[in-house]
Formats: C-alpha cells, structure tokens, sequence
C-alpha cells in the first residue's frame, strides 16, 4: 500500500529547500505572480514580446517587426532604433517588469544591425564597455541589459568586453526625469572610473540601451576621455527630438 503522506524531511533535505529570494533596491522579495510568470517564461513556448500574441522563437513576430521604426539618417551611426512603439515596449519591458523575453528581444534586433558591422569597425577602437546599472538595481532586475547588448556586440564583433564605469548612486531611472536640467542633476556624479585593466584598449564603443538627451552618454564618454581612449557611443534606440525643456 503506498503511504498517505509524505516521509519527514531530513536536516539536510530542509537545508536544500529554503527559498530563493530575489532581492529588490526596496530589500523586499517579488511577487508570487512574478514568480510565476518567470516560471512559465521558461516551461511554456515563447510569444513575441511585443504584442504577446504570436508565438516565436526568437525576436518578434512579423506583424510586430513591421512596426519597427529604425533611427534617422542623421543618428544611424549612433542608434539603431527609434525609441517608440515596439522599441518602447520591448526596453520599457525588459528594464521595470523586467522580464527575460524582453531583454532577449532587444538582443536580437541588435544583432540583426550589426552583424555585418564587423567589416566596417574603426581600427583603433579595440574593446567594447557600456554605462552600468547600479548594482542593488541589476540585483532586482536580474541582469543588466546594457551589458547585455555589450556582451554581444563584442561577440559579434569578436572584441573583448572591459567594465570600465561603475554607478556608484542609486537615484532615479533617467526615463522617469522629465526636464534637461532634471536629467542633469540626476546623472551629476552617478559613474566613476574602474581601474584599467594591464592589456588597456586603445578605444572603445560605449553602449548603452537608450537615448534620451545624451546626457548620461556624454558623462560616461567624459569620464573615459580621462583614461585618454577614443570613444564612440552606441545604442540600441534614441528617444525622438521633442520641444520642451
């Protein structure tokens, strides 16, 4: 006869169980909704994360790609996307639910722009860096996607990957600042410099995922200057110019 309840647990089965816990900048664990939309993210098939529709396999479906809007001629060098739309859902998604499937959207994209870049790259620029998250705000997203698309920028431009920028404040997301004097404030004394590495870069391509006013991408390109290395900002969208302050 099988038994009718589970045997005890030993001490070491109770240590294998305790619950895993991931950490927000508030110290505080998520949502067991969260937890269960992870979970299904990993055992159930994949759907464009764009219109959440349409099941894919990877980057978005067809009807979502067709709403894409690359960047003008003025910006191609420095953006792929313009930050509307589908761009705006697929970032906005991945940085504040945050969720994988975004995040490896975004990815995809980026590679499709530049997987023919490698032909085309500046000689003295030998080694990719991007501006960072902070670490307690990479600890409740579960990644960094700037990093991400650094990581992957230098795979497919066969480059070595060098965190050369740390966020030492956590303040405010710059896409939740509203005016240019406000962005301002918010990026003042937000990075610092790590220590270059022995094999130091001639150069390097700065990525980041979004620009809005430029402000943090100038920041993080002043502070490389300093370790006098030739930058070239990149990133995945550029916000439209808009009137305002």
């Amino acid at each position: 006869m099988e038994p009718t309840h589970d045997p005890p647990l030993s001490q070491q089965d109770t240590r294998s169980l305790k619950p895993v816990k991931w950490l927000s900048h508030h110290g505080s664990g998520i949502s067991v909704q969260e937890c269960v939309r992870r979970w299904k993210a990993i055992f159930l098939p994949s759907m464009c994360p764009g219109c959440t529709k349409c099941p894919v396999s990877s980057g978005l479906c067809q009807g979502c790609q067709d709403t894409l809007h690359k960047a003008s001629k003025d910006e191609t060098e420095l953006a792929c996307y313009r930050y509307e739309g589908a761009i705006a859902r697929l970032v906005q998604g991945a940085k504040f639910r945050p969720s994988v499937p975004h995040a490896m959207a975004c990815l995809h994209l980026w590679s499709l722009e530049h997987m023919q870049g490698a032909q085309t790259t500046n000689s003295s620029l030998d080694a990719v860096t991007y501006i960072p998250s902070h670490w307690r705000r990479r600890v409740w997203r579960g990644f960094d996607l700037a990093e991400l698309l650094a990581i992957r920028l230098g795979k497919l431009w066969n480059l070595p990957v060098i965190p050369l920028l740390k966020c030492t404040h956590l303040k405010k997301p710059m896409s939740q600042t509203q005016s240019r004097q406000e962005r301002s404030e918010t990026v003042k004394h937000r990075f610092a410099i790590r220590p270059l590495p022995n094999n130091a870069p001639h150069g390097v391509y700065l990525v980041d995922d979004v620009m809005t006013t430029g402000l943090t991408l100038k920041e993080g390109t002043r502070l490389l200057v300093q370790l006098d290395l030739e930058v070239q900002p990149m990133v995945f969208a550029k916000t439209p110019n808009r009137s305002g302050p």
